[in-house]
């Protein structure tokens, strides 16, 4: 009898893949997905109710098939740990009220009247995200979400605020260990007496698509010794300093691994903070258009501690960081820029194809956003050895399979020849694990001959 962890995995599966795949007019890459499959998953027998029900809202979502039913909401979100609240949906002002078990919420674009009633009946939160409709914060939510002591993740997003109430909803966070900010406008500096703010347990703070006063950066780094991962994507790089911000990470971060950037910045700026960042930094995402030779420098001076890198780049100068040198590499993920031509896409795909980039260290590849005129016409049999998950799934984490369920998991659909052509090279690499291309994963099927 599978646990009830590897039956959310096979539900999943069963529900997004077997039953569904059908082979699109335009696009070999298209399926269909029915809601009643994977509601008749949760329904199998009573183990398998009590592993799905309570994630049942992620599987709609994951699975893209649009709402929960409303007489499935109403009847089992007492069950759900997860859910997600939108003012399109009148029912779920009753459902996520009664829905005791609740630990993780998403409130998308509320106003705030209505996302009070939803902090005060839910005190023991564990992930809140959490976007207004206001153009201010609302003063009403700002002690509610101060008490909510438990937090583990708190994403706040769309709004405008003074450093003081953000300093207000942090205060009381001892378990709290991811930050994100989104689309947050904060333009005061903090004050001087701010320096009680603490977060000991904060391991990754993310801020994003943000137009905020570079001082509350700062001070965020400063009360954060414990940061491993750092994530700044500014709207605009005016009045930006990247030789400050470097100088914060390197006396306040230490143990600093990932470093996330993105546009807007000047590229003198993005070289300081690829390059001076934390020595220990081993993870380095950098998702900008059009970067130049010096970008690829400063991320070959990462060679000896490099462990993953994820680019954007239409191929010119990616052999520049020279990843043989990176011995350390395990992952490599590249995103095709937007102003990639089809001749730049053909060039990525012949660099791909050349064994000599790669090192007996890397375990995952990944590229997205082939144009697919790169690829030859579907109809390709997926080679043997390999199955398919979906890109971004959620319950079959990485460096896990399912050898009990080979024979469902054989029924796959036909691939690109481009798709092949990858497989094929990565066939004699055994250390490649796991290969996705654009929206399809590819994971070498390991059989585990000692268990039954």
């Amino acid at each position: 009898m599978a646990n009830l962890h590897e039956l959310r995995e096979i539900a999943f599966l069963i529900g997004k893949f077997i039953p569904v795949w059908l082979k699109g007019r335009d696009d070999y890459y298209e399926y269909r997905f029915y809601p009643k499959d994977l509601l008749n998953c949760c329904f199998v027998c009573r183990a398998w109710r009590s592993a799905m029900l309570p994630w049942l809202w992620v599987l709609f979502e994951e699975t893209k098939m649009g709402k929960v039913p409303n007489d499935i909401l109403l009847k089992y979100s007492p069950y759900f740990k997860i859910i997600g609240y939108s003012y399109k949906r009148e029912t779920l002002s009753y459902a996520i009220i009664h829905a005791e078990g609740l630990r993780d919420i998403k409130i998308s674009y509320m106003y705030d009247d209505m996302i009070l009633p939803v902090l005060n009946t839910h005190p023991g939160l564990r992930s809140l995200s959490i976007s207004s409709k206001e153009s201010h914060i609302d003063s009403t939510i700002v002690l509610p979400l101060g008490n909510l002591s438990s937090l583990v993740e708190l994403e706040i997003g769309s709004t405008i605020m003074t450093f003081q109430e953000l300093a207000a909803i942090l205060e009381n966070k001892p378990k709290l260990q991811t930050l994100s900010l989104d689309s947050i406008e904060i333009n005061d500096e903090p004050p001087e007496d701010s320096s009680n703010l603490e977060l000991p347990g904060l391991t990754a703070l993310h801020i994003t698509s943000t137009q905020i006063n570079q001082g509350v950066i700062h001070r965020l780094l400063e009360c954060s010794p414990a940061l491993r991962t750092f994530t700044l994507y500014l709207n605009s790089d005016e009045g930006f300093q990247a030789s400050e911000c470097v100088n914060v990470l390197r006396r306040n971060n230490p143990n600093l691994e990932s470093l996330l950037v993105q546009d807007h910045y000047s590229l003198e700026e993005l070289d300081v903070m690829i390059e001076k960042a934390s020595p220990l930094v081993k993870d380095i995402c950098v998702d900008v258009d059009c970067l130049e030779v010096s970008t690829f420098r400063a991320i070959a001076s990462r060679a000896d501690t490099l462990e993953k890198l994820t680019i954007k780049t239409g191929g010119a100068h990616l052999d520049m960081i020279n990843l043989s040198r990176c011995t350390r590499l395990r992952e490599l993920h590249i995103l095709v820029d937007n102003l990639t031509t089809i001749g730049h896409s053909k060039r990525i795909a012949q660099i791909l194809c050349d064994k000599s980039w790669s090192n007996p260290n890397m375990t995952h590849f990944s590229i997205r956003g082939l144009r697919p005129q790169t690829s030859t016409a579907a109809g390709v049999a997926l080679p043997q050895g390999w199955i398919i998950l979906p890109a971004d799934d959620l319950f079959a984490p990485l460096g896990r399979t399912f050898p009990r369920y080979s024979e469902v998991l054989s029924a796959q659909p036909l691939i690109s020849g481009l798709d092949a052509q990858l497989l094929e090279t990565f066939e004699e690499m055994a250390h490649i694990q796991e290969v996705v291309v654009n929206e399809l994963k590819y994971k070498r099927l390991v059989i585990d001959h000692s268990r039954n």
